[in-house]
């Protein structure tokens, strides 16, 4: 045990942090979990985090408590695209300010659809010099979803166990970029997996 934590420290001292990580996944994945955590860990690696997640944006853009149920237009496709559109001008805007070097954005949303994932571009142009970017899938078979559904009661989704059966999904290609997680167990092991996946200083 001793061995392996020692592994990780050194791991974690030679990643060269991304200043862009996207999370996305189906419904009660546990992408929240996980990106609560990963900023906790990042901020411990001296970085400034902000944490954009879909559902507490949603919340506070209508005025509602986030342990409220939004309201039925919430779910519309085109209240959805502006929620992207939304939260993708925030990450923009803090990733050209000044001392972007230190400033690390984590995006929480589902982008379950192509269309939501292909307006990831305009965030930020990934030939930037010095931008690193990583977008994760995190991935759980249905019965995990389902159950992690039922079980959570503090948090901003107002997506049901229901929900997350009949969710349709499409998720990435090949072509477009996106790294495959598994967060069918603990989440401590699935943010060692996304930290495999940082670039090392050396690249």
């Amino acid at each position: 045990m001793l061995i392996r934590t020692l592994l990780g420290i050194w791991r974690r001292s030679m990643s060269r942090i991304p200043n862009l990580i996207v999370l996305g996944g189906a419904v009660a994945v546990g992408k929240s979990t996980i990106a609560r955590r990963l900023a906790q860990a990042l901020k411990h690696h001296d970085r400034t985090v902000r944490l954009l997640q879909s559902d507490v944006i949603r919340k506070q853009l209508i005025g509602a408590p986030l342990r409220e149920q939004a309201p039925s237009y919430c779910q519309s496709d085109a209240f959805r695209s502006f929620i992207y559109r939304t939260i993708h001008e925030a990450a923009r805007l803090v990733l050209t300010l000044d001392g972007r070097a230190r400033e690390v954005v984590i995006l929480d949303a589902s982008y379950t659809g192509r269309s939501s994932r292909d307006e990831l571009q305009n965030v930020c142009d990934p030939g930037a010099e010095g931008m690193v970017i990583r977008r994760f899938w995190l991935d759980a078979p249905l019965e995990v979803r389902v159950e992690r559904a039922q079980l959570r009661t503090d948090d901003a989704s107002d997506a049901t166990a229901h929900f997350a059966r009949m969710q349709q999904i499409d998720p990435p290609s090949t072509n477009e970029n996106w790294i495959f997680v598994d967060n069918a167990s603990a989440p401590h092991l699935c943010l060692e997996r996304i930290w495999d996946h940082f670039p090392t200083v050396s690249e």
